[in-house]
């Protein structure tokens, strides 16, 4: 009994101590700041005159490049999500996933990179030891590119009129990758616009919405058209 008194006088020493010493004096908030940056307060900083939430969304910044439109002028004519295959018999009203955005152009319409990358015929995935390749059928898709970029995504760029790249090129968002057309399956002159990041379980392409990765560009044009900002 008396060692676990000796015990808990020897702790309370210890607290009191650590409380009044200005040499174990804790700065609990600057603690908790260096652990989770959302804790810190405006006016706190670290030695850089920065604070922990101001250094993570730099370094975010530094791997999120903006996406562009491709296209100078964005007029969609068909979103992303199920719809009605244009192609198919009318009378069946097949629906099917529609993987990407349809933008009206012109024949010869500019088109450009969404983000810098690497051009690619193609696109690996890895099963085990095997390497697989997902390539695209020209009578489909007509002339095409496809660019692989740095985290994983990848854009693509379908019913070409003329391709001005080739495979192993470096591109940026003010590349430009050809000029829009009606090749492949298409209904009228238009340039089917796609980005994927990854796969899916079953090794398909995992599509996602192009108009959700063109967002943050969208609204800084939105914030700068009165002005007078352009495009690139």
């Amino acid at each position: 009994m008396k060692f676990i008194i000796f015990i808990f006088l020897i702790l309370g020493c210890v607290v009191w101590f650590s409380a009044t010493s200005p040499i174990f004096k804790i700065d609990a908030p600057r603690i908790m700041e260096s652990f989770n940056p959302r804790l810190g307060q405006p006016g706190s900083s670290n030695s850089g005159g920065e604070t922990m939430g101001d250094v993570v969304k730099k370094k975010n910044e530094k791997f999120q490049e903006m996406f562009y439109p491709p296209l100078n002028r964005m007029d969609i004519s068909s979103g992303f999500g199920m719809r009605r295959d244009p192609i198919a018999n009318r009378r069946e009203q097949k629906m099917q996933m529609h993987n990407g955005i349809d933008l009206r152009a012109d024949i010869g319409t500019p088109v450009f990179a969404t983000r810098s990358g690497v051009v690619v015929n193609g696109v690996e995935h890895r099963e085990g030891h095997r390497v697989i390749t997902h390539r695209f059928r020209r009578d489909q898709v007509g002339h095409h590119v496809i660019v692989r970029h740095e985290d994983g995504y990848h854009s693509y760029y379908f019913h070409l009129s003329r391709i001005e790249v080739k495979v192993g090129d470096v591109v940026n968002h003010q590349t430009l990758l050809g000029f829009s057309g009606n090749s492949g399956e298409s209904t009228a002159p238009h340039l089917c616009f796609r980005i994927s990041n990854g796969f899916n379980v079953d090794g398909s392409i995992r599509y996602v919405d192009p108009m959700y990765k063109l967002r943050h560009y969208l609204a800084e044009q939105s914030l700068n058209r009165r002005d007078g900002g352009v495009r690139r």
